[in-house]
């Protein structure tokens, strides 16, 4: 096991998308005003302080990038998960304010604010043409 959890930039993010054509699960883990302010496509919410009580809802078969607004809680969150035995996680750096920095599409509101566990998102990140 790593010591390290990996981190990703944003465009990394959405290269490894287009070019693994894997499916990445993205956790959010920003406040909800936050998360209300832009949020990427497809993004689960859950608050760096609910986390440890929805490890079960979250897939250990796919990718699972982290982002908050700086990167700071995204690490804690992703060492976490790594702790409780997810092995393909990464924190994103600089999280949500360099993902619009750069470009990409955000939404706003309470979209991908947690359903029920059967209709949960998982996302590919894909950029929008």
């Amino acid at each position: 096991m790593p010591t390290k959890i990996p981190h990703v930039t944003c465009e990394h993010l959405v290269e490894l998308g287009k070019k693994e054509q894997k499916e990445h699960v993205v956790v959010d883990v920003r406040d909800f005003v936050e998360y209300e302010a832009g949020h990427i496509h497809g993004a689960r919410h859950l608050t760096a302080g609910t986390l440890p009580d929805e490890l079960e809802t979250l897939p250990r078969d796919k990718p699972i990038a982290v982002m908050c607004a700086s990167g700071y809680r995204s690490s804690v969150a992703a060492s976490l998960l790594y702790q409780a035995g997810f092995e393909h996680v990464s924190w994103v750096a600089d999280g949500v304010p360099a993902w619009r920095a750069a470009g990409y599409e955000l939404e706003y509101g309470d979209e991908g604010a947690p359903a029920p566990a059967a209709a949960r998102s998982r996302v590919r990140i894909t950029q929008s043409a």
